[in-house]
């Protein structure tokens, strides 16, 4: 298993709302577990999780995405590395499908760095640093949003 840190942060001037911020922090624990029919598997595990929105001065709480933590998935990837499809590992966990889904599947931030693929991380050392950056980000900013 390995554990990767991330560090998220997103900020954006919304029209009639203000400042919209976006803070995401957590541990992931990635455990490769082989080819099964033509596509590769990974459990995963998100833990330390911290975030918080902004929306003008009023902060919101993503609490569908924190009560993510601890709560194991497989996530399933296609030949080329990106994700097909996710599932919660234990069947107590299955109201978070939804949740899985716009953290593994719908999240443009991530390229296709899952192992053995790792597209973004070349000749980096344990404690080095990468950044990305990206464009047209969906993120729902609490539950009774529309999608942005």
């Amino acid at each position: 298993m390995v554990k990767y840190r991330y560090s998220e942060e997103l900020a954006f001037d919304l029209p009639g709302m203000g400042r919209i911020r976006l803070i995401n922090n957590f541990i992931s624990n990635e455990e490769w577990l082989g080819i099964e029919n033509g596509m590769g598997r990974m459990k995963i595990i998100r833990t330390e999780i911290e975030a918080i929105n902004w929306i003008g001065s009023m902060e919101e709480l993503p609490y569908e995405y924190l009560v993510m933590e601890d709560a194991p998935c497989l996530v399933y990837l296609k030949e080329d590395g990106w994700p097909d499809r996710v599932e919660p590992l234990n069947p107590e966990d299955d109201f978070l499908q939804e949740v899985f889904e716009s953290a593994y599947l719908d999240n443009s931030n991530f390229s296709n760095i899952y192992a053995p693929y790792g597209s973004d991380a070349y000749n980096l050392s344990i404690g080095d640093v990468w950044n990305s950056r990206v464009d047209s980000v969906r993120r729902f900013l609490n539950s009774d949003s529309p999608e942005s």
